[in-house]
């Protein structure tokens, strides 16, 4: 009995498997037009999140409004933390 419980595992993981592999055929065919449709709103949408987040470099002068009414410890220890930051995004 064990080895007809094995075989019918074995036999639905490879009906699931097939079944996911021609829904997600399916979906990416059908919704694509739909995805195309929304990207340049979502480009759009991502430009102000990209001004707020990016362009934060360890030169206090540069970051502006950011570092505004900090004191220079805190000034120091954003410093070392984006430093650390920018040395993380290199690497990846």
């Amino acid at each position: 009995m064990g080895e007809h419980d094995h075989r019918m595992r074995k036999r639905g993981k490879i009906v699931l498997i097939g079944f996911l592999l021609v829904a997600s055929f399916f979906l990416l065919t059908e919704h694509t037009a739909h995805f195309l449709g929304v990207l340049p709103y979502l480009i759009l949408l991502a430009c102000p999140l990209m001004h707020l987040f990016s362009n934060r470099c360890p030169d206090p002068t540069y970051s502006g409004w950011f570092l505004r009414g900090r004191s220079a410890r805190d000034v120091e220890e954003l410093e070392q933390w984006l430093t650390k930051l920018m040395r993380c995004q290199t690497l990846v």
